[in-house]
């Protein structure tokens, strides 16, 4: 740091870690972050190997990195092949991403920071081995919601005028909208209990609120082990078809244990 770097200057780029026995292959791996050369292993003893690149300080130098995250478009871009990176690698052993633009000044930089945080890394790799992280977002479609609302009290407003008619119609179907809406939180949280029980390690991450008529009341990443995989997606799917006339469940992955590196407080 400090030190004025030449144009053809590098510095090596960490997109993670990965557990195994023998060298993972390189085979067909991902080109990576535009403009660095190919990502290859490095080896930091007793199985655990660095997938690094050299990363050319003209683009991705401190200065060049603040800019670019002034621009949403150029660090989706450079998120999606970090990732695709990582997953190359996740079925080849275990997987321990790193952060976006996680960067030192040499691949000897990086195999020490790696030796000084080795005792926690391999708490990290114990805790994650065997599993891999599976997303459920969970969503209250209020359109659907409010037209279920509607089928099931029209039967009973037959009386009054046209437009009394109308106007309890509206009340009733925006009282059952609001009655929904306070069910949510419930039903996420039994949705989440529910899911929990195939899973290893599970997190709460914040909801992020989509367009249109949806509203998310659940999203969470669970760390499920190889051999619960079958049930757990067997769960969720039990899960959809329960909820179906209120809520939209959503299923990713599998994934690295991107949610899991960080122990939970």
């Amino acid at each position: 740091a400090g030190k004025r770097m030449s144009k053809g200057e590098t510095a090596t780029y960490l997109y993670g870690l990965v557990q195994s026995e023998k060298p993972p292959s390189v085979a067909g791996v991902p080109s990576g972050l535009a403009g660095m050369k190919a990502p290859r292993l490095v080896d930091a003893g007793n199985s655990l190997w660095l997938i690094a690149a050299d990363a050319p300080l003209s683009r991705y130098g401190q200065a060049p990195i603040e800019a670019g995250l002034q621009d949403l478009k150029w660090v989706s871009a450079c998120a999606m092949a970090h990732e695709q990176v990582i997953e190359h690698f996740a079925g080849t052993g275990t997987v321990i991403p790193m952060k976006l633009f996680t960067l030192f000044t040499s691949d000897q930089r990086a195999s020490l920071h790696i030796r000084e945080t080795r005792k926690e890394l391999d708490a990290t790799i114990k805790r994650v081995a065997g599993c891999r992280e599976w997303g459920v977002r969970m969503s209250l479609n209020e359109g659907r919601a409010a037209a279920a609302a509607r089928s099931e009290i029209q039967p009973k407003t037959r009386k009054g005028s046209p437009g009394t008619q109308f106007l309890l119609l509206k009340k009733k179907a925006m009282d059952v909208v609001r009655e929904l809406q306070q069910h949510a939180a419930s039903e996420a949280e039994s949705a989440y209990h529910e899911l929990q029980r195939y899973a290893q390690d599970a997190r709460r991450l914040p909801t992020v609120q989509g367009e249109g008529s949806t509203r998310v009341i659940l999203d969470a990443a669970f760390l499920v082990p190889l051999g619960k995989e079958k049930r757990f997606r067997a769960a969720v799917e039990k899960l959809t078809g329960r909820v179906a006339r209120r809520y939209e469940v959503r299923l990713t992955g599998p994934w690295p244990p991107y949610n899991f590196i960080v122990k939970a407080k």
